[in-house]
């Protein structure tokens, strides 16, 4: 039987999604005798671990997600299965930074870079530096959040980055166009526009490197972001969303439409089907 815990997918078995009632639904053995789980993606590590511990028949595939979240934990994930990515430094804190690199003139990586917070989406917490004032500004900025941080180097992406969106196997992808004077942040949130058609020799070598990152994590639900350097014009990859707005694929009913049908032919990949 095919369980689901997703709120929109209808299985054989339809669930609540919460430690509690899973630790019910395990005495009462229906996680026990599941072919198959669906998660949302709101499940958390410890949801899906427990889900983990009755089989690995799970969608989509979490498996190199939890420790991995986070623009910290993006960079481990890229680092761990050698992924092209933006040459990226890690910190704990504002001390941390200061600790190690106590000259501001004489910064770990050459300006412009990026300073990202850990946490946090649509550009909040994003700093790019070009001067020690710049640099004091975002570091006043993570001493005040708490928490860590990344330094990027910054690539020349002329204004606009690819989005490529995993729903099983399906590929969605779009770019996003900054069009605002100054703002170098691409998301839509900070002004960025929305483009299907753009450049579609440079969305092929996107879509492939995307397809690389889920062939080796097997993750298979995800936003990445993808920024070419103008001069050099390979894929990088500077961002994994495990969680990722709607509005590029075609709003909430769209996604929820491709989800199910994705989920479906997961399912018939594995030699599954609903009984309903």
């Amino acid at each position: 039987m095919i369980v689901s815990l997703h709120p929109h997918f209808k299985g054989d078995f339809g669930l609540t999604l919460s430690v509690k009632s899973l630790s019910e639904y395990q005495t009462a053995g229906i996680l026990k005798n599941a072919a198959a789980i669906i998660v949302p993606q709101s499940v958390n590590q410890e949801q899906y671990a427990i889900c983990r511990s009755f089989t690995d028949c799970i969608f989509p595939n979490y498996s190199n997600r939890f420790g991995f979240e986070g623009k910290v934990g993006n960079s481990l994930l890229l680092n761990k299965f050698g992924l092209p990515h933006p040459k990226t430094l890690l910190f704990e804190s504002a001390d941390d930074w200061r600790r190690k690199f106590p000259d501001p003139d004489r910064p770990p990586l050459p300006r412009p870079f990026v300073l990202k917070n850990n946490q946090g989406g649509c550009g909040f917490g994003i700093f790019l530096i070009t001067s020690r004032d710049e640099l004091d500004t975002a570091l006043d900025f993570f001493q005040k959040q708490g928490g860590g941080f990344v330094a990027q180097e910054f690539v020349d992406h002329g204004g606009k980055d690819l989005r490529v969106v995993l729903i099983g196997d399906m590929v969605k992808t779009y770019w996003r166009c900054q069009k605002t004077p100054g703002e170098f942040r691409n998301n839509v949130g900070k002004g960025a526009l929305i483009d299907r058609e753009g450049d579609p020799e440079l969305t092929a070598e996107g879509v492939e490197c995307v397809k690389g990152f889920k062939d080796r994590t097997g993750v298979n639900l995800a936003a990445v972001d993808v920024l070419f350097d103008q001069n050099k014009k390979r894929p990088l990859i500077s961002e994994i969303n495990f969680v990722f707005g709607r509005k590029g694929v075609g709003g909430v009913t769209a996604f929820r439409s491709m989800f199910n049908a994705a989920a479906v032919q997961w399912l018939k990949g594995k030699g599954l089907r609903l009984f309903h």
